[in-house]
């Protein structure tokens, strides 16, 4: 008797091991495929939902196979952006924000000390040229 009860219970822990490993694999593939942040949050929810809900399973198997990686995102977009932003923009603008981030982020190095007022002043006359 007591033997049937582990057996049992040994195939019921293996079997949650297996489920816990099957909803893992799009979550693997993935952060395997370079895919982060959001999509990575709605995959992986998507996933574990499977359990209830096996359809959001395959749902988040199918988006972790297909969804771009920030290497497949357009020129000007950043995975998860929405889709109009770039293309609203011309390349003149394009090229204004990128100028603007560059001085966003030189900003931020003075403000850490990072880099001296002097050191800022010849890279931000570097950057507007």
């Amino acid at each position: 008797m007591a033997m049937a009860w582990f057996l049992m219970f040994a195939i019921a822990v293996l079997c949650i091991v297996a489920l816990v490993f099957v909803i893992q694999i799009p979550i693997l593939i993935a952060r395997g495929r370079g895919i982060s942040g959001a999509e990575l949050t709605t995959i992986t929810v998507l996933s574990w939902c499977g359990i209830f809900l096996g359809i959001t399973w395959l749902v988040a198997l199918v988006l972790a196979l297909v969804w771009p990686t920030s290497a497949e995102a357009p020129v000007g977009r950043q995975p998860g952006q929405c889709r109009g932003y770039a293309g609203d923009l011309s390349a003149g603008a394009l090229a204004e924000v990128d100028i603007a981030d560059k001085l966003e982020k030189l900003h931020k190095l003075k403000q850490k000390g990072i880099i001296s007022q002097k050191e800022f002043d010849a890279e931000k006359k570097k950057i507007l040229g």
